[in-house]
C-alpha cells in the first residue's frame, strides 16, 4: 500500500530494483514511494526532453536539495533560476581550457607522490584516489595544501556519501539536530568541511590577489551588471564546497573503475601503455600531451559507460509536463536511470563488454549523444567536465607510465554499492609494480 514495499526495496537494492523495473517494464515505469509519485525513463529521447528540450518545466526534487542543502547550501548544485545562472557565469572562468591546461603540473605532482609511495606492494587504490584527487582539486582550486587533513576529509565524506543516501530512501528525513549517533556524526563532517574552506578564503583574505586559482575568481569576480554583484563569503563557501567535493570524489571513484578495468584487461592496458610511450618518446608527459592520448581518454569513457559515477539523476516537475507521450503533472519525481542506458544493447554493441574502441573517432556506430551522459546534459550540465577529463587521463597516463596494474586476491567481480557515487564494495585492491 502507498509504495512501501518500493520502499524497502530502494532501500535494500537500489540498482537491483530500478534495472528490474526497466527489464520488465519498458523506457517509462510509473511508481509510488509513500506520497511520492516517480516516473523512471531510460531512453535517450526522454533525456533530451527532460534535460534539454524542457528543462525549464523541471528543477532538482525537494527531497534531493533538502538533504544536500545541509551542507552544500546554494551552490551551483542546488541552486535554480536567475540566482543560479549569475552563479555559474561567475564560477565559469575558472574552468577555461586555457586554465585548465596550467592545473596539469599539479596532477602529474600528485600522481608522482602516489606511485613512490605505492609502488611494488599491494593497496586500496580507492583510498589513495580519492586522496589524490582531493590534494589536487584543493591546490589547483585554492591554492591550499591539504596533506596533513586528506585523510580525515576522505572519512568525513565517506560518512556524508553514506548518510546522505540513506536520507534519500528514507520515509522521513530527520532533522541535523536529532539527537542520534547519525545525525551527530552527519555535524561533524559539516563542521570539518566549514572549517577547511574558511581557512582557505581566510588565508586568501590575508593577501587578496589573483592568485590564478578558483577561490581567487570567486572572490574577485564580478557580473556584468560591476562590481556589485561581486560574490558574498557565504557564497563562495558554498560553491567552494560544491565544487571541492564534485572535483575530488566523482573523479576519484571514476579513475578507480578505470584502474579495475585496465588491471582486469592486461590487453587493453598494454595498448594504453603503448600509447602512452609514443606519446612521450620526444618530451616529457604535460597537460597538452592529454588531447593526444586518444586511447587512454577512450579507456576512461568506457569505464564511466560500465560504471558511472552519476548512476542516476533526477529532476522535479514544477509543471504538468508531457514526456515520451506520458503526462507527467506538477510535483511528480522523474528519475533518469543512467546505469541502465549506459549498459542498453540498443544504444551499445556488446553493452555489457569492455571495448574502449567503441569512443574512438570513425566507428562504424557513432554513440548518441544522449545515450552516454557521465557529466549530464543541458543547461546544468556539470561545469567540471573538462578539469575532470584532464585529471583523469593524466592520473592514467603517469600510472601507466611508471607501474603495472595489476588486481589483488580476490577483486576479479567487484560488488556495486551505490552511494551518492557508484563505487566498488569495499574499494579496490591493486598492486602496482614498478616497470
Amino acid at each position: 500500500m502507498l509504495g512501501l514495499g518500493n520502499l524497502q526495496k530502494l532501500r535494500s537494492g537500489y540498482l537491483d530494483f530500478v534495472v528490474e523495473l526497466a527489464r520488465e517494464y519498458g523506457d517509462c515505469v510509473y511508481y509510488r514511494v509513500g506520497p511520492e509519485r516517480i516516473y523512471q525513463f531510460v531512453h535517450p529521447d526522454q533525456y533530451r526532453e527532460v534535460l534539454v528540450a524542457k528543462a525549464k518545466s523541471f528543477s532538482k526534487p525537494t527531497r534531493f536539495k533538502k538533504v544536500f542543502r545541509r551542507w552544500n547550501g546554494n551552490g551551483l548544485l542546488l541552486n535554480e533560476g536567475d540566482s543560479w545562472a549569475r552563479q555559474r557565469r561567475l564560477v565559469q572562468p575558472a574552468f577555461h581550457p586555457q586554465r585548465l591546461l596550467t592545473y596539469a603540473a599539479v596532477v602529474l605532482k600528485h600522481t608522482n607522490l602516489l606511485i613512490s609511495e605505492c609502488v611494488d606492494r599491494e593497496i586500496n587504490i580507492a583510498q589513495h584516489l580519492n586522496r589524490l584527487t582531493l590534494l589536487f582539486a584543493a591546490e589547483t582550486l585554492f591554492g591550499a595544501r591539504v596533506t596533513d587533513v586528506a585523510d580525515q576529509f576522505v572519512e568525513e565524506l565517506t560518512a556524508l556519501q553514506i548518510s546522505a543516501f540513506q536520507d534519500f530512501t528514507a520515509p522521513i528525513i530527520l532533522p541535523l539536530w536529532w539527537p542520534s549517533p547519525g545525525r551527530r556524526r552527519m555535524r561533524q563532517a559539516i563542521r570539518f568541511l566549514d572549517e577547511l574552506v574558511h581557512d582557505f578564503i581566510s588565508d586568501w583574505r590575508q593577501s587578496p590577489c589573483d592568485r590564478g586559482y578558483l577561490l581567487s575568481m570567486l572572490l574577485m569576480s564580478v557580473d556584468q551588471n560591476g562590481a556589485a554583484a561581486s560574490m558574498t563569503d557565504r557564497q563562495v563557501r558554498d560553491e567552494s564546497i560544491n565544487l571541492l567535493l564534485g572535483a575530488s570524489e566523482t573523479t576519484g571513484t571514476a579513475l578507480t573503475w578505470a584502474i579495475y578495468l585496465l588491471a582486469k584487461f592486461p590487453e587493453v592496458q598494454a595498448q594504453a601503455y603503448e600509447e602512452v610511450c609514443r606519446a612521450t618518446a620526444s618530451r616529457p608527459l604535460d597537460g597538452a600531451m592529454a588531447a593526444d592520448l586518444v586511447y587512454l581518454e577512450a579507456v576512461f569513457n568506457e569505464a564511466m559507460r560500465l560504471y558511472p559515477p552519476a548512476y542516476a539523476t533526477s529532476r522535479q516537475a514544477t509543471e504538468e509536463v508531457e514526456i515520451a507521450g506520458y503526462r507527467v503533472p506538477a510535483g511528480a519525481q522523474v528519475q533518469l536511470i543512467l546505469y541502465c542506458t549506459h549498459r542498453d544493447e540498443r544504444w551499445f554493441e556488446e553493452a555489457s563488454s569492455f571495448r574502449p574502441e567503441r569512443f574512438l573517432a570513425g566507428t562504424e556506430n557513432p554513440i548518441d549523444r544522449f545515450a552516454f551522459l557521465p557529466f549530464g546534459a543541458g543547461p546544468r550540465a556539470c561545469i567540471g567536465k573538462g578539469l575532470a577529463m584532464l585529471e583523469g587521463v593524466l592520473t592514467l597516463a603517469n600510472l601507466l607510465k611508471h607501474c603495472r596494474i595489476e588486481l589483488g586476491s580476490g577483486q576479479q567481480d567487484l560488488q556495486l554499492e551505490p552511494q551518492i557515487s557508484l563505487h566498488p564494495r569495499g574499494g579496490l585492491r591493486v598492486q602496482l609494480t614498478q616497470r
